[in-house]
């Protein structure tokens, strides 16, 4: 019993780091790693069987392709730093499993509570600041929010405790309701990375509902839900039209080969365009920390007027492609949809939707460069594949 609280306050530390701030999630994964090792007859035996393991090193081991370049660079071995996150979660998941796997069932929940406390914050905020909400949205700005405002993180958290919430609908009533709720803030918020998550995931779980002879009418009344929500929120929702208005806008004064960094569209296209100039010039297999400067040079020859602070473009395989060359890439791919195949094989639906909704976010953002989005996408992954029974 005294493990399993230790556990459990330990991920809530976690959820809290996530949150609120780095260095206390920086902690947790060290007192992770310290549990995993204190407990490493739990998986010491049998680790190069367990496939659980397996992945979570292997990012690890793909890291390297971009650290030899020049190895006394520390950038490059902090990149490596934030992909030890898997292997611990892993080693963690893997003792969890041992020790007491029904509690996998507790931390999903502590992971949807996390997210209806955090959605209470910019929700809050709306009500006693609409109008100047409005205005925020209407320039290409959204409601402040946990995760030092990062709005695409998030949302990728908050549609991870959508994806829990429904995929556990069945053991608890009140999951279904907390689904939508959280659905609904999500289209709220108005964060087009969360978006872009729940629709993507909508659409797998209609399909596959649909695919099965059984359930096909099921699988239709999940489409046109998400259909009616997706209408409904346009026509009722101010912050979805003023965001939209702002998008449209933002799509209307792009001109090829200019540059304005006041559009945030404007500034990612920029961004991404500047990284592939760069790789078809060469400056691919340049290793992680020649990524920043890189960029910046080729970006100041398209837009000499201009300087960007950015140093990783907004997508992650020109990121992977630049540091570790298209073979790199290549093996990254493979790692990052091999638990949709596993899944596929498995029947196990949560893993194939959540590494499709983690590869759409990484089409538009260098998620699993950072701590924040290797724990959101590596936490829920490994816990679809663990030997456990928790749903």
């Amino acid at each position: 019993m005294k493990k399993e609280w230790f556990i459990t306050g330990l991920f809530i530390v976690s959820l809290a780091g996530l949150l609120w701030g780095r260095a206390i999630l920086s902690i947790s994964m060290g007192i992770w790693l310290f549990f995993s090792l204190w407990h490493f007859r739990l998986w010491i035996h049998n680790w190069y069987k367990n496939p659980v393991i397996l992945w979570g090193i292997t990012p690890v081991i793909l890291g390297l392709l971009g650290i030899w370049q020049s190895p006394d660079n520390a950038a490059g071995w902090d990149h490596l730093l934030t992909l030890t996150t898997y292997p611990v979660l892993a080693l963690s998941a893997v003792c969890i499993t041992s020790i007491e796997p029904r509690i996998f069932r507790t931390l999903s929940y502590c992971w949807i509570l996390a997210a209806l406390l955090a959605v209470l914050y910019p929700l809050g905020w709306y009500i006693f600041n609409s109008q100047y909400a409005l205005e925020r949205y209407s320039s290409g700005q959204s409601l402040p929010v946990f995760m030092d405002n990062d709005h695409v993180r998030f949302s990728i958290f908050l549609s991870g405790a959508v994806l829990l919430a429904w995929f556990n609908r069945n053991r608890h009533k009140w999951l279904l309701p907390v689904c939508i709720f959280l659905l609904l803030c999500i289209i709220f918020l108005s964060a087009r990375t969360g978006w872009m998550l729940v629709l993507l995931m909508g659409l797998i779980v209609s399909i596959q509902t649909f695919s099965n002879q059984q359930d096909r009418k099921k699988g239709i009344i999940i489409f046109f839900a998400l259909l009616s929500i997706c209408i409904a929120a346009w026509l009722f929702f101010p912050t979805v039209q003023h965001k939209m208005g702002y998008s449209f806008y933002d799509w209307k004064q792009y001109v090829p080969g200019k540059y304005d960094p006041t559009l945030s569209d404007n500034t990612r296209y920029a961004v991404n365009k500047a990284a592939w100039y760069a790789i078809i010039s060469g400056q691919q297999n340049i290793g992680w920390a020649h990524i920043p400067n890189t960029l910046q040079n080729y970006f100041g020859q398209l837009f000499p007027t201009y300087t960007t602070g950015f140093g990783w473009p907004f997508n992650q395989w020109l990121f992977w492609w630049m540091g570790s060359g298209w073979w790199g890439m290549l093996l990254f791919t493979i790692w990052l949809f091999f638990p949709a195949y596993l899944g596929w094989r498995k029947k196990n639906m949560a893993a194939i939707c959540w590494t499709f909704a983690i590869a759409a976010s990484c089409l538009v953002e260098c998620n699993l460069g950072y701590q924040y989005g290797v724990w959101l996408h590596g936490w829920i992954i490994i816990r679809q594949f663990v030997p456990h029974k928790a749903g």
